[in-house]
């Protein structure tokens, strides 16, 4: 064999072996964890990223409610009736000693709540701050030539009870009964949002109802579409309330007191205790007559008896009802049970300008 056949067999033999060499097979390697075949039943859109893969809190039950909805029950909101033996006849009464007070402020006042309560009543006791007692609710002001409405409303506390479960009200209050979104006041309104819902509300007013000692009874229910504005707040049946003392053309008061009747509130107008203007001549400038007529309730409407003093920079209220009204409207007091309700103050204010606690507080009852 020449030695060029040799070299070239040499040369294919071995090209031979490289080739077998490379070609023989080896096991699969074993896939490293990060390629693990995802699993194909989850699109890949949904495979979770990495930073989604952390272990879940250690605090696995409902999230911690945010700082504005705590609850403030929780955290000692809550105000308990004394058992009195007797009931208090005013605000000085030492029944009043057996009260542990509620207090916390609400705006720029400071309030104080105490409540006692006898085999069939319950009454409240509220303190708060007001630098000025606000009597005005636009009174009609003559000047010598033409009659004009001054400038002032009056001063308010109201108690909203919850009667039936209102969705959020045990976190939130107020907040959940009053509609305000926008800045139109005038279609601002109070509502509770579903017909299960129902609320029992007690407005004191330090014109409209004080004089004659009395809070409005009223209601906050699903609002009536039809009402401008729409609003879910009813006042309870019977009569009372007050009207506008004014002229068909809104010009002038028509009416005053009656000179011949004697005034059940002096300085007010009162239902039944008034008279036709007959001669406004009779009137010099600076004269001073009631815009809105009082009317003392009845029925459901006047379940509430009430006792208000401003001296001092403080508004002192005594506020009484019987346990058990026997009325569908009204909120019934159980001794063995507890009841949420939200305050508000109004100072020298219309029903869009309050004060209200940021929650909800719970009244007990001490054995």
């Amino acid at each position: 064999m020449s030695r060029q056949l040799v070299l070239l067999v040499t040369l294919a033999v071995i090209g031979v072996l490289v080739v077998t060499a490379c070609a023989t097979p080896t096991p699969a390697p074993t896939p490293k964890p990060t390629e693990a075949p995802k699993p194909t039943a989850v699109p890949p859109t949904a495979v979770p990223k990495p930073t989604d893969t952390k272990p879940a809190p250690t605090a696995t039950t409902a999230p911690t409610a945010k700082p504005t909805e705590a609850q403030p029950a929780a955290s000692g909101a809550t105000l308990t009736a004394a058992k009195v033996s007797a009931a208090p006849k005013n605000a000085d009464d030492a029944a009043w000693n057996s009260a542990t007070a509620f207090k916390t402020k609400l705006g720029k006042s400071d309030l104080t709540l105490k409540a006692v309560y006898t085999s069939d009543e319950i009454y409240f006791l509220a303190t708060w701050t007001d630098d000025t007692e606000s009597m005005v609710k636009g009174a009609w002001k003559y000047d010598g030539t033409k009659w004009g409405k001054q400038s002032g409303d009056e001063d308010r506390i109201t108690f909203a009870w919850e009667m039936t479960p209102i969705k959020d009200f045990a976190t939130k209050g107020c907040a959940v009964l009053c509609h305000v979104a926008g800045s139109d006041q005038t279609k601002w309104y109070m509502a509770v949002n579903s017909a299960t819902e129902k609320a029992d509300l007690w407005h004191w007013k330090s014109y409209r109802s004080n004089p004659l000692n009395f809070a409005d009874d009223g209601s906050i229910s699903v609002s009536d579409t039809k009402a401008a504005p729409p609003t879910g707040r009813l006042s309870d049946p019977g009569g009372g309330g007050d009207s506008r003392n004014e002229t068909a053309d809104k010009t002038k008061p028509a009416l005053m007191q009656d000179p011949a009747k004697t005034p059940s509130a002096k300085g007010f107008l009162v239902k039944g205790e008034t008279v036709e203007i007959k001669d406004y001549a009779s009137f010099k400038a600076g004269d001073v007559l009631p815009y809105r007529i009082l009317s003392k309730p009845d029925g459901s409407r006047g379940d509430i008896k009430a006792n208000g003093v401003w001296a001092k920079g403080m508004w002192t209220l005594m506020l009484n009802r019987k346990l058990n009204t026997g009325n569908a409207d009204d909120v019934q007091f159980d001794p063995s049970k507890t009841y949420l309700f939200s305050v508000a103050i109004y100072d020298n204010a219309g029903d869009y300008n309050k004060s209200s606690y940021p929650g909800t507080i719970t009244l007990t009852f001490a054995k």
